[in-house]
């Protein structure tokens, strides 16, 4: 789960705070240029899935499996050049915001929640 100061900055990027305990009443918000999140905010950051930025080639190729996407995206990297299918097929890891993922993406027409939610079910293959 991410911290209450994390959320913070997530919510409220740039503002400044400071935070004097382990809740949002402990809050002591220095910013007067935005709006201090309401707790309901924080809570419903708070539960939502953090994305992995990490994940293995296989666990990668079996939850594009599962979303119908793993031929697609072989074809999109046999169609570039040998250095991108070297990448792509000799990746110890895949990043999410690696270049040749995010190219794919948008070849494909895919939303960055898509992708987000290709690796959050990537992460959860064992």
């Amino acid at each position: 789960m991410t911290s209450l100061t994390t959320a913070l900055s997530e919510l409220r990027p740039g503002a400044q705070w400071v935070l004097r305990g382990d809740t949002l009443g402990d809050l002591e918000w220095l910013d007067t240029e935005q709006v201090v999140p309401t707790q309901a905010e924080v809570d419903a950051y708070l539960a939502s899935p953090v994305v992995p930025q990490l994940v293995t080639p296989r666990q990668i190729r079996l939850a594009l499996y599962q979303f119908g996407l793993r031929q697609q995206v072989e074809d999109y990297v046999n169609s570039q050049d040998i250095t991108v299918q070297d990448s792509w097929n000799y990746a110890t890891q895949i990043e999410r915001t690696n270049p040749l993922i995010l190219a794919c993406k948008s070849a494909l027409g895919k939303t960055d929640e898509e992708l987000d939610q290709l690796f959050i079910l990537a992460a959860s293959i064992v």
